[in-house]
């Protein structure tokens, strides 16, 4: 009895810690089948689960509804092991049958029973934590948010229909909106947000954001978290965040639309799935941005899609006006006239009139419109409008973010020099210069790097949208009204971070003593100057431009002694034809244009400015002496031009290159030669390059042949501008040679004037094509040459802007029609803004067939009674051309049929009763 008592937890210890361990792995072996099976029953039944929780998500989704964070997980772990009961499944399928369909293998068949065994108990203890129906969803937050949008939007459906386009049909994933400040991009992307948010809900989330002057990187996540519904982590770094916003979107649709943006934004830094090309809306992963500066698109490489924001036409911007001042206002005739005026002064800047607008709109008696319409005539605008509260200081974020002080006075300095005139336009080595007459751009030894800072710093103005092109060409630019008051605001109300100058630029305070007197600089410009003050003490100026005035044709006595600090000053195209002798007591002055006036001769005193660096007597046509020996006392003279004076004998000439051998500071020279020897030492002046050569009167030649023998390489990438003139037997101009270098060339030759070469018959090119000798050439000018055939030669200038043509009597067509079947293939114009053809009495033709103009802007025809037709392919794809002539003309025309007639009538303007074809009245119409 004792022995049973002993043996019995003996065998109950044996069975249960040694014999059920035993008897479960003899059961793998045993029982394969039964155990696959068993898994096979749990994994449908496991099956079924997942479609029904799938399906209750596709169900609520339709409703707003996403799945709860665990529902997510519990379904990855069941596919997971639903997936791997299948694997088993598929391997007891699998293996090595024998006799009556077993398998031999007793390990293979413990291991795959084993393993169903574990998955079925896997599977029982995941359907034991699987969720009800009512705790599977919660309630989505909206794909997006609308936001409020303001009443009056004018003129915008052509680029947000644009923007859908990029979005639905573009192949990029990210799309850039440019434009200058209160153009209407926060507004423009609104709209974008509102439509895709509620309208067309076709993104998993539309998010809006805006960033701002001052980029941070967490607040842009969390924005985008707060938008997404994500809750992050302040203490985490951005990695972290970053991980989990990639995380949540990586497989979403979403729009995400990051407004006012200065600087480059790191999308990956941010967590935005980013750099993918998308093939269709369906899995469309799109970021939108908005900015004042074309350098953000390009730092973010969005190259293809960039939409640019311009202001508003006239129409629209009236449309505007009227609908924020009040319609039943502006239809009061006394009113009316004033208040067009007023709206056309805010060029078209949305904002400017929206703002304008508003202080408008409780005016009610005429006389205050016309008091307001004198202000903003007299670049008082925000004494109108109350933009020094509004307007301005949103507008002068693009001053502030400049890079630099220089960039910011350039942008200034442009400003109160067009202040009179803000229609006008500027060719940018105008502007350039005036940069360099104020210090502005260094003094390199090298002064094509002045030059290249200088054309670097306009591209910088208009990337930031605080310049812009004039559409006359593109070295052509302008700036904004609103733009140029605001620039005008900064410098009145001393927030130009600089120091501090008083400016004048009011006509209606020019003739004042007073204010001359307390004034830095002073910018007077046109004919509504009419006097200067008879004397006045300016111990202070440092800048006086009186410029383009028909008015003022001489200069009280003393008038510059008072002006000790002056070191910039612009007489340009007065009628002063004599300097006065004072002019020596500017000893600090740098800068001195007398180009386009009457003068006979320099003073002697001139040679006094031991500190000039820059002299310009560009058309200065009655110039005829300088007196010997100022040039050579000029020691730190840096550019002179001479180009185009006319009365400046050969004796001269030859004298004053003499001269200039001696000035070893001197880097630029324009210049007008008489004779070969003074143009081949010109040519080869050490040191200096010549940017711009008039060779007129040159007795006895013959042929010209412009070409290394001529002009050097390193001297011919130089030449800007090249003039002909008056060469009586010239037949023949032959550019190039037959054993030509091939690299050289005049790549920035920009101005080409041919004019009374009566005996011109050709214009040849040896052993280099127009296209690459001239790739630059933008201007030509053909006037008084009664021989020359054919200028075909143009159709291959591939930056050709301007082309006149005038008073050429043996020219019968622009383009022959044999040269006209080797142009076929090409674009014959590219760039070609405006063509005048003033007195050509046997021109038949311009050009037939495929020859197009799609840039053309304005044709004038004047005296050319044989040219009854007008090209086929007048009309451009880009722009639709103003065409001036004569209405006789144009009813003589003949067409191919009536709809070239009806599609070019509302195009053609009647040139002024009285208008003869001179070339001054040709470029007034042409600017009209």
């Amino acid at each position: 009895m004792a022995q049973n008592g002993i043996l019995t937890p003996i065998a109950t210890l044996v069975v249960n810690e040694l014999w059920e361990p035993i008897k479960k792995h003899i059961g793998y072996c045993l029982k394969p089948k039964t155990n696959v099976k068993n898994l096979a029953k749990a994994a449908d039944e496991l099956r079924n689960s997942i479609h029904t929780i799938e399906e209750t998500i596709q169900l609520g989704e339709r409703e707003g509804k996403r799945p709860k964070v665990q529902v997510t997980k519990w379904t990855e772990s069941a596919q997971s092991i639903e997936a791997e009961a299948c694997s088993i499944s598929n391997k007891y399928q699998a293996r090595t049958i024998h006799i009556f369909r077993c398998s031999w293998s007793c390990w293979s068949n413990y291991k795959i029973s084993k393993s169903a065994a574990k998955v079925k108990a896997d599977i029982e203890d995941i359907n034991k934590r699987s969720l009800q129906k009512d705790d599977i969803l919660s309630l989505l937050p909206p794909v997006g948010l609308e936001l409020p949008l303001p009443a009056n939007i004018v003129g915008q459906e052509h680029y947000r229909n644009k923007v859908f386009g990029c979005i639905e049909e573009g192949p990029t994933d990210i799309i850039g909106i440019c434009g200058m400040g209160g153009s209407g991009k926060t507004t423009l992307l609104k709209q974008i947000n509102n439509y895709y948010s509620s309208e067309r809900p076709v993104f998993d989330h539309v998010m809006f954001i805006e960033v701002g002057k001052q980029l941070n990187l967490m607040a842009v996540q969390q924005s985008i978290a707060s938008g997404l519904g994500l809750l992050l982590t302040n203490d985490g770094d951005a990695t972290h965040r970053a991980r989990a916003i990639f995380n949540f979107l990586k497989e979403k649709k979403f729009l995400l639309l990051i407004d006012d943006l200065w600087e480059m934004l790191d999308l990956v830094k941010v967590g935005i799935p980013h750099g993918s090309k998308k093939c269709c809306l369906q899995n469309s992963q799109t970021v939108v941005i908005t900015t004042r500066s074309l350098d953000v698109c390009g730092r973010m490489q969005i190259f293809e899609n960039v939409i640019q924001l311009k202001c508003l036409n006239s129409d629209h911007s009236w449309q505007l006006f009227k609908e924020v001042v009040g319609e039943r206002k502006t239809e009061d005739a006394r009113i009316r006239g004033c208040a067009k005026k007023i709206a056309a002064k805010c060029g078209g800047l949305p904002l400017a009139i929206k703002i304008t607008g508003q202080a408008m709109a409780s005016k009610v008696a005429s006389e205050e419109w016309e008091y307001s319409l004198m202000l903003v005539e007299d670049s008082v605008f925000h004494e109108v409008s109350g933009s020094d509260n509004e307007l301005f200081p949103i507008l002068k974020i693009s001053y502030d973010s400049l890079q630099s002080d220089v960039i910011r006075m350039c942008f200034l300095l442009f400003a109160g020099t067009t202040a009179q005139h803000p229609d006008d336009d500027w060719d940018s080595i105008g502007l350039i210069h005036i940069w360099m007459g104020h210090g502005l751009l260094g003094e390199d030894d090298d002064i094509e790097r002045t030059y290249l800072i200088g054309y670097s710093i306009i591209e910088i103005l208009k990337r930031s949208f605080l310049l812009e092109s004039s559409g006359r060409g593109e070295k052509r630019v302008k700036m904004h009204h609103v733009v140029q008051d605001l620039a005008l605001w900064i410098v009145a109300t001393k927030q130009n971070g600089m120091r501090k100058e008083k400016w004048l630029v009011d006509q209606r305070e020019h003739t004042q003593p007073d204010v001359w007197s307390t004034a830095d600089r002073i910018f007077l410009y046109g004919d509504d100057i009419k006097t200067i003050p008879s004397s006045c003490s300016c111990p202070d100026l440092l800048t006086l431009m009186i410029a383009n005035s028909e008015h003022i044709s001489e200069f009280p006595a003393g008038f510059f002694s008072a002006m000790k600090s002056l070191n910039y000053l612009d007489l340009s195209g007065i009628q002063i034809q004599e300097i006065p002798s004072e002019i020596g007591a500017l000893t600090s002055l740098q800068f001195l244009t007398l180009s386009r006036t009457p003068i006979q001769s320099l003073p002697e005193e001139l040679g006094q400015l031991e500190d000039l660096r820059y002299l310009q007597l560009q058309s200065t046509f009655r110039l005829r002496n300088i007196p010997n020996g100022l040039l050579a006392r000029l020691k730190m003279l840096r550019r002179l031009d001479l180009y185009r004076c006319h009365d400046l004998t050969i004796d001269y000439s030859a004298r004053y290159i003499e001269e200039l051998k001696s000035l070893t500071r001197l880097r630029d020279i324009s210049f007008t030669v008489q004779d070969s020897d003074s143009m081949w030492k010109i040519c080869n002046l050490p040191r200096a390059f010549v940017s711009g050569l008039c060779i007129r009167a040159l007795e006895g030649l013959q042929s010209l042949q412009i070409s290394p023998l001529l002009l050097a390489s390193s001297k011919a990438r130089y030449m800007k501008a090249l003039s002909l003139e008056h060469i009586n037997l010239l037949e023949d101009i032959v550019i190039g040679q037959t054993d030509i270098d091939p690299g050289w060339c005049l790549p920035r030759l920009e101005t080409l004037l041919l004019y009374s070469l009566v005996a011109l018959q050709r214009v040849e090119f040896k052993g280099i094509e127009p296209n690459t000798c001239l790739s630059g050439l933008r201007r030509i000018s053909i006037s008084h040459c009664h021989k020359l055939i054919s200028i075909t030669w143009i159709t291959w200038l591939p930056c050709l802007e301007s082309v006149y043509l005038g008073d050429c009597d043996s020219i019968v067509e622009l383009v022959g029609k044999d040269e006209e079947a080797v142009l076929s293939a090409t674009r014959s114009f590219p760039r070609l803004k405006s063509m005048a053809l003033p007195n050509l009495k046997n021109l038949h033709s311009i050009c037939d067939g495929r020859i197009t103009f799609p840039s053309l802007m304005r044709l004038l025809v004047y005296g050319c009674p044989m040219l009854m037709k007008l090209p086929q392919n007048l009309v451009g794809a880009e722009s639709s051309p103003l065409i001036f002539g004569e209405r006789k003309w144009w009813e003589s025309l003949e067409w191919e049929d009536a709809s070239s007639q009806s599609s070019l009538l509302p195009f053609f303007r009647e040139v002024p009763a009285g208008f003869r074809g001179s070339q001054p009245e040709v470029f007034r119409a042409l600017r009209a």
